[in-house]
């Protein structure tokens, strides 16, 4: 493996293990559980790590809320 890729997946475990919460949302008609990352926290954990933000963006943002 690269180092590169070492570093993307070292940096998308730690903002799905330490950075995300859950939160009820009103969806529609329905509270609904929602997994949410803080945008900020995701531009602190990309630069401690050198990986490009928009990169790590795009691989969370269809399973996590982006606030």
């Amino acid at each position: 493996m690269k180092m590169k890729n070492i570093k993307f997946k070292l940096c998308k475990l730690i903002l799905e293990r330490f950075k995300a919460y859950t939160e009820e949302r009103l969806l529609g008609r329905r509270m609904e559980k929602v997994k949410i990352i803080r945008q900020r926290d995701i531009a602190d954990v990309c630069a401690l790590f050198g990986v490009n933000y928009w990169k790590m963006f795009r691989a969370i943002h269809q399973d996590y809320v982006i606030s």
